[in-house]
């Protein structure tokens, strides 16, 4: 059993012409309600995977490319720390981080749509997971799994009605 609340609070600005500037954030409190020794949680740990806090900054942009309406946007989010799983080590904790992502996207026709996105624009390297060592052994090393590097999506899209 396990319970999850939260808060979460965005507003958008228009700045001009096209232009509008969106804040979000977010606090969630999400706790385990009952022990589950099968994964070392006990009732009022903290859920796994999940930061209290995260928030982002985005800056969106409408104008015309080719004759053709676009929209560019440029954001940053933000991920409070959080456990990787139960049980934890100090070192267990997966450490804050943002990435800043980019896209843009244009109508091709009343049904088409193209776009293209570029996600960790920064290529920062940061830590999506963390085991420290075994819970009997100190010998064991440090394991940490990283957010993905940069990445390009391009997509099209198609509506048929």
């Amino acid at each position: 059993e396990a319970r999850s609340r939260g808060v979460e609070f965005e507003s958008s600005l228009f700045v001009g012409s096209g232009t509008v500037l969106t804040f979000n954030a977010s606090y969630t409190d999400s706790k385990i309600l009952s022990d589950v020794p099968a994964i070392g949680a006990e009732a009022g740990d903290d859920m796994a995977m999940v930061p209290k806090y995260n928030a982002y900054l985005a800056l969106d942009q409408q104008f015309r490319l080719f004759g053709l309406e676009a929209f560019a946007r440029i954001d940053v989010a933000a991920y409070g720390s959080y456990k990787s799983h139960f049980n934890v080590r100090d070192e267990d904790v997966s450490p804050a981080y943002r990435t800043v992502n980019l896209s843009g996207r244009t109508h091709l026709t009343d049904h088409a749509t193209l776009s293209l996105h570029v996600s960790n624009l920064l290529n920062e390297k940061y830590t999506s997971y963390r085991l420290a060592r075994s819970r009997s052994s100190d010998r064991l090393p440090l394991h940490e799994i990283y957010g993905p590097e940069r990445a390009f999506t391009v997509r099209f899209d198609y509506n048929f009605r």
